[in-house]
Parts: structure tokens; C-alpha cells; sequence
């Protein structure tokens, strides 16, 4: 599913239903989306579409944070690429370390 570039149009609501409604979700994409998708969201995304092989959190102006890092460590075992790039440096490298301890064949971009 990609909502990249929406601009504030698709927000924590639209991704929490996506969630709720398509378990079997394998990719999310929702690049420049202005900061209405957070952590909220793709927490619950990792934990409700487990089966989820790539995400990409390009450009959330610091909405996605270490805390969706440690819930997809968690819950995604299946993921192969994370793609965190322009994302407001919201990410610690612990985070991101931990995450490729846990899943070391995962491209992190």
C-alpha cells in the first residue's frame, strides 16, 4: 500500500484501519505524509500485519520514532527493508543496531 506524498491527508486514522482490516499487509509506504503518521500507527501495523516484508518511513518529520523501531524489532520477523531516510533523525542508533542484531539479512536505508 502506498500513501507516500498525501501531505497530511491520510493520518493515524487511515493507517490504524489499514491495520485493522488488512492483516496480510505485506508493504506500507507512507513517505511524505507531514507528520500525520507516527508511532501510533506503525506500532500497530507491526503488530497486527506480521507478515509485513517492507516499510518505508521516508520523510515523517519525526511522527515515526525509536518506539515503532522496537515495537517492528518485536513483531516483524519477517521484514527484509526498513527505509528511515529523511525521517527527522528521530532514530537513535541503539534502536537501529538492535533491529539488525534481531533481523540481520534487514536492509535498513
Amino acid at each position: 500500500l502506498d500513501v507516500s506524498g498525501t501531505a497530511g491527508a491520510v493520518t493515524d486514522v487511515g493507517i490504524l484501519a489499514v491495520a485493522q482490516h488488512c492483516g496480510e499487509l505485506r508493504h506500507l509506504f507512507v513517505d511524505g505524509t507531514c507528520g500525520e503518521v507516527t508511532d501510533t500507527s506503525i506500532e500497530r501495523v507491526a503488530i497486527r500485519c506480521r507478515n509485513l516484508l517492507g516499510l518505508s518511513v521516508m520523510s515523517t518529520e519525526g511522527g515515526v520514532t525509536d518506539s515503532s523501531i522496537r515495537t517492528i524489532t518485536q513483531h516483524c520477523p519477517h521484514l527484509e527493508w526498513l527505509d528511515i531516510t529523511r525521517s527527522g533523525g528521530t532514530f537513535s542508533s541503539a534502536a537501529i543496531n538492535a533491529l539488525k542484531q534481531a533481523h540481520p539479512s534487514l536492509v535498513v536505508r
